[in-house]
């Protein structure tokens, strides 16, 4: 259990996103690439491992023993500090409501953020698909993967989207909320495996399923499904992640106020904290200059007594 109050995650979460909104276009984009790589490699395990498991095993069994890998995706995230454009709600937007950015800061963010995820899962989907540089059984399960997401009609898509978003969230509060790297590694365990298990609409993995399947020339769906299923979960993990971003009403149970209070008041006293550890510093540090002046001194007149 965190020894943290919710007001100083809350803190924490402000400072997260005051960070992350302030990066330069460049390294926005890069670390949006990073992302769609790391997500790309997630999907990956999970049709390898998939392919593996379907050899001894019914193909949902296999499915579902196979997305326990998926997750290495969310701790490459997390500890590499990429940018994933459905984790890019809680953080930035409370940042936002918070006063401490603005609201075109976040829509640069989730625009060069998107199109770099996007970009970064498309050139991996082409490294991997290619003849040769897989097996036929992985390329055959990343088409099986991707066509669950693109067989669903259109409110079945938009609410599995509302969970994949409001997952998210609570995994981006989970790992802020974390003291260490070994909890958030199994955090993003357990959230990888409860998004791809039931196959949960997330904008970004599904683009990616969907995709490889296409490319690879092993799914049923086209370029029009991949569009379409795209549409609907991006508008609806928005609208998830937007609502999970204002957890007033519980900080308020868990703090007594509402978080923006909450959140000045925990970081005035770090402040004044820090400034009267620097003030006994200081006064340390010139008794400290006093005793040696004082020191130095006796020693002289000791010596020059002895000299006479």
């Amino acid at each position: 259990m965190s020894g943290r109050s919710p007001a100083e995650i809350w803190e924490d979460v402000l400072e997260e996103g005051e960070r992350r909104l302030g990066r330069g276009s460049g390294a926005l984009v890069a670390t949006g690439l990073l992302g769609g790589v790391d997500v790309m490699f997630g999907v990956l395990a999970l049709v390898v491992s998939t392919a593996a498991l379907s050899t001894v095993m019914p193909a949902q069994t296999a499915h579902v023993l196979g997305s326990l890998t998926f997750g290495l995706a969310l701790v490459f995230l997390t500890v590499g500090r990429s940018e994933l454009f459905t984790e890019n709600f809680l953080i930035p937007v409370s940042s936002v409501y918070a006063g401490r950015n603005t609201i075109w800061a976040l829509l640069r963010l989730w625009s060069i953020t998107l199109a770099a995820n996007l970009v970064g899962l498309l050139l991996m989907a082409l490294v991997f698909s290619p003849h040769g540089v897989l097996e036929p059984a992985t390329l055959k399960a990343a088409g099986k993967v991707g066509e669950a997401y693109t067989s669903r009609g259109v409110v079945a898509a938009l609410l599995s989207a509302v969970a994949a978003g409001a997952l998210m969230t609570l995994f981006t509060w989970f790992a802020s909320a974390a003291e260490s790297d070994v909890t958030r590694l199994f955090l993003g365990l357990i959230a990888g495996f409860l998004l791809v298990a039931p196959s949960l609409n997330h904008a970004v993995v599904s683009f990616g399923e969907i995709v490889f399947g296409i490319i690879a020339g092993t799914s049923k769906s086209n370029v029009g499904d991949l569009l379409g299923n795209f549409g609907r979960p991006s508008s609806a993990t928005s609208s998830a992640g937007s609502a999970w971003s204002r957890p007033r009403g519980w900080l308020r149970c868990a703090a007594s106020r509402g978080p923006n209070r909450a959140g000045r008041r925990a970081g005035a006293a770090r402040a004044a904290q820090r400034a009267r550890e620097a003030t006994v510093l200081r006064t340390r540090g010139a008794a400290a200059l006093r005793t040696r002046r004082e020191g130095g001194l006796s020693r002289c007149c000791a010596a020059r007594s002895r000299f006479r």
